[in-house]
C-alpha cells in the first residue's frame, strides 16, 4: 500500500470512530447531516462490518415490532411456514435467498408493460450518454441501462401491491431486528454491452446504505447467463466476510481478478431463473450481474432498511397521495413509510 493510500486509510480510522457516537446523536434526534454515510462507509471499511452490527443491534433492541397480519401475503410468504423458516435462515447465513416459487404469470406482464411506457433516465460508463433521457426501444437500446422513473413505478398497483407485500415486511422485520423502512424503490431494463459496466453494476461490489438492509429483486424477464444472471459470494454478507485486502481498496468496483484472489470461483453463486423469480439479498455482500449477452433484462427491486441514518432515501418525497393502498398500509404502520414522508416523530425511541 502506498503512501497515499496509508494515509487515507489511518484518516478513515480517524471518521470510523466517530461513527457509533454520531449514530447515537441521530437516534436521539434523527436528521442528515454532510458527513454521516461517509462515516458509516470508513466504519465498515475499518470494522470489518462489526461497527454497523453494533450499531443495528443498539438500534434494534429498542424498536417496536408489528404483526403484519392485517391482509395476507399476495405471493405466499407466510410467518411460521418451513419456506418461510428456511427463506429466513438462509439469509442470515449464507446472505440470500430464492423464494421456491414466483410471481404469477398475469401480474409479471402487467408489470412489464407498465413499465415499458415512460421516458427513462440512461445510464452508461459513455459520460455523452450517461443521464439523458429517453424512450426505451426494445430493438435499438441507446446505452447498457435504463432506469424507470420512481413515480411511475408507484403508478402501477402491482408494484405497490408487491412493495407492501406482508409476508416481505414481517421476513425484512425478522432478518433486520426491527420495522423495516422503505428506502428505494427501482426498476431498469439491461442491455447488451461489449464489456463490463460499473453503471450498469456487471462489476464486483457491495452495497453500503444503512447500517443493515434488505433488498428484494423480482425478475420480470427470463434471467439467464446470456440475459444478464446475478453472481452472488454466500457468506460475505457477515462481519468479517470481505478481507482487509478488498476493504483496503476502499468503496470500489471489483475486478473479477480482485475477488478471485480471494474467493474461489467453486464459491460463487450464480442466480437465474424464469419470468417471475424472487430473490431477496443483503447486498452488504459482494455481489454483480454478468453482462447482459444478448436480449434485454427488466427488473423491479425494493430496499427495506433498519434505519435511515446516512442520507436521504431515494424513495423521499415520492407522490403516495393517489395511492389508497399506501395510505391504508400508513395509517396502520407508519414507521415503514418514514423514507417517502419524512416523519421521524411517530415513534421516538428511547436511548438504551
Amino acid at each position: 500500500m502506498g503512501i497515499k493510500s496509508r494515509i487515507a486509510w489511518y484518516r478513515g480510522r480517524q471518521k470510523a470512530r466517530h461513527f457509533l457516537a454520531r449514530f447515537d446523536e441521530w437516534r436521539a434526534k434523527p436528521s442528515w447531516e454532510v458527513g454521516d454515510h461517509q462515516g458509516l462507509l470508513q466504519a465498515f471499511l475499518q470494522s470489518g462490518g462489526s461497527a454497523l452490527s453494533t450499531a443495528s443491534d443498539r438500534y434494534g433492541a429498542v424498536q417496536e415490532r408489528h404483526a403484519f397480519d392485517d391482509k395476507p401475503s399476495s405471493i405466499g410468504l407466510r410467518p411460521g411456514t418451513k419456506d418461510y423458516e428456511q427463506a429466513l435462515n438462509q439469509l442470515r447465513e449464507e446472505g440470500f435467498t430464492i423464494l421456491p416459487w414466483r410471481l404469477d404469470e398475469s401480474m409479471a406482464e402487467k408489470l412489464s408493460q407498465h413499465l415499458e411506457g415512460p421516458k427513462m433516465t440512461l445510464r452508461s460508463d459513455d459520460p455523452a450518454i450517461n443521464g439523458r433521457k429517453a424512450y426505451l426501444d426494445l430493438n435499438n437500446p441507446e446505452a447498457e441501462k435504463y432506469d424507470v422513473p420512481l413515480a411511475h413505478i408507484l403508478s402501477s398497483p402491482q408494484a405497490v401491491e408487491l412493495m407492501l407485500d406482508r409476508g416481505i415486511m414481517s421476513l425484512a422485520q425478522d432478518y433486520l431486528g426491527s420495522v423495516p423502512r422503505i428506502d428505494i424503490c427501482a426498476s431498469w431494463f439491461s442491455f447488451p454491452v461489449q464489456r463490463a459496466s460499473s453503471e450498469a453494476a456487471t462489476m464486483f461490489h457491495f452495497d453500503l446504505d444503512r447500517t443493515k438492509w434488505l433488498k428484494v429483486f423480482f425478475f420480470l424477464t427470463d434471467v439467464t447467463s446470456s440475459t444478464g444472471a446475478h453472481v452472488f459470494l454466500p457468506g460475505t454478507h457477515r462481519d468479517g466476510g470481505i478481507p482487509i485486502q478488498l476493504r483496503k481498496l476502499g468503496y470500489s468496483r471489483l475486478s473479477d481478478n480482485l475477488v478471485r484472489s480471494s474467493f474461489p470461483e467453486e464459491n460463487w453463486t450464480t442466480v437465474s431463473g424464469p419470468r417471475g423469480t424472487i430473490l431477496i439479498e443483503d447486498t452488504r455482500g459482494i455481489h454483480k450481474g454478468i453482462p447482459v449477452l444478448q436480449g434485454h433484462r427488466l427488473v423491479l427491486q425494493f430496499q427495506y432498511s433498519q434505519n435511515l441514518f446516512g442520507g436521504k432515501p431515494s424513495v423521499l418525497g415520492a407522490d403516495i397521495l393517489e395511492s389508497d393502498a399506501i395510505t391504508r398500509f400508513g395509517a396502520l404502520y407508519p414507521e415503514v413509510l418514514q423514507g417517502m414522508t419524512g416523519n421521524f416523530e411517530l415513534r421516538p425511541e428511547v436511548l438504551s
